[in-house]
């Protein structure tokens, strides 16, 4: 299944995205249904949250730079922002310094949409089992995991 963020899709969520918003999950928008203090709220607490892969099988594509994820019997396919995210999971990362980080690539974007679309990422990617919090422990991000 190829996930990407069409101008279709972002019409269809009813929300202004940043161009190549990460993702669009074939499942409505987690935050819209919540007034705007609640998703405040749930932004504020998944800032701090630190995910990491759920999986380790999946590739880069060098030529394009696409992550490419499988998890429970589905490839996700994910853009060019939703890759950047995946790259910078684990080791450590909060959902915060992911979003610092893409706000300094995207430097003429809305900082509050980077940081609305990113939290949807990872809380559609939490659902979808392709990600889930790391504790307090280190996590090595992708493409530096530890041999057994």
């Amino acid at each position: 299944m190829e996930i990407s963020a069409s101008q279709q899709a972002n019409e269809s969520t009813g929300y202004t995205v940043f161009p190549e918003a990460p993702v669009h999950f074939p499942i409505p928008a987690s935050l819209a249904p919540f007034p705007p203090y609640l998703q405040a709220a749930i932004i504020k607490a998944v800032g701090i949250c630190k995910p990491r892969p759920a999986t380790d099988i999946w590739y880069q594509d060098r030529g394009t730079g696409s992550v490419y994820v499988i998890r429970h019997g589905i490839q996700w396919q994910f853009n060019k922002t939703a890759s950047f995210i995946w790259m910078k999971l684990g080791n450590g990362v909060t959902v915060k310094e992911i979003v610092e980080q893409l706000c300094r690539e995207y430097t003429e974007d809305n900082a509050e949409d980077i940081e609305f679309q990113t939290v949807e990422f990872v809380l559609h990617a939490l659902s979808y089992g392709v990600l889930d919090i790391a504790e307090d422990e280190e996590v090595p991000p992708p493409g530096e995991r530890a041999e057994s």
